[in-house]
């Protein structure tokens, strides 16, 4: 398995998407980038086939428990935060491939639908290149190993549940003769930055051009 160690961002980077996020308009924002990361809980039944990301996304497993994790960049889309459960798109680069003696299985470049509720992607390698369905979605309440799916709480996360096609897709890959569809296969959660506006560039950029004056100075 290709592994990397667990991306860490530096408490400036933490700082920056705070303040760009708590700039951000009420209703759809575009996203400029962020970070979407999967705790794979069907992680037993695929780890036979010895699951790699693939780059730009990253994987990492948590040695306590054994739990794998894969993440992958935000490169887009939009996002109307004002309505519950929020709308609109999280489009992502990067993507997970299984092997399986002389087979390999890729699915990539997710493309989370909020409104539609279901995550798309690219299938190639064991089956037919496509653009399909791969995940139902489930906002839930993410926890260690599992999600909750309850009312009334703040939604933390997303349950991700195999589609007829990725069931289809996965058991055939994998020999597995029973029926996967709606089997639960992970749950992700996602840190989003929008596009500043005019205005937050502008201010963002004056406050860089006095940095830049007091390092003169000095």
């Amino acid at each position: 398995m290709t592994l990397a160690a667990r991306p860490r961002l530096p408490a400036l980077v933490l700082a920056s998407l705070l303040l760009t996020l708590a700039a951000a308009p009420a209703g759809a924002i575009s996203l400029a980038s962020g970070l979407t990361t999967i705790e794979v809980t069907a992680f037993p039944l695929i780890a036979g086939a010895s699951p790699a990301a693939d780059a730009p996304g990253v994987a990492f497993v948590d040695g306590a428990n054994g739990r794998l994790f894969v993440a992958f960049p935000v490169v887009g889309g939009d996002v109307d935060v004002s309505v519950a459960p929020s709308t609109g798109t999280i489009d992502h680069a990067g993507g997970v491939t299984l092997s399986a003696m002389s087979d390999t299985l890729s699915l990539s470049n997710f493309l989370i639908d909020l409104t539609q509720g279901v995550v798309t992607g690219d299938v190639s390698g064991f089956a037919n290149a496509m653009d399909a369905p791969l995940f139902s979605i489930q906002v839930c309440d993410a926890q260690p190993g599992g999600c909750a799916i309850q009312t009334g709480v703040a939604a933390t996360g997303l349950g991700l549940y195999l589609t007829d096609t990725s069931a289809s897709v996965l058991g055939d890959f994998l020999g597995v003769d029973v029926d996967l569809v709606g089997a639960p296969f992970g749950i992700a959660t996602s840190t989003l930055v929008p596009v500043p506006e005019p205005g937050t560039a502008l201010l963002l950029g004056a406050g860089a051009a006095g940095l830049a004056a007091l390092r003169r100075r000095r």
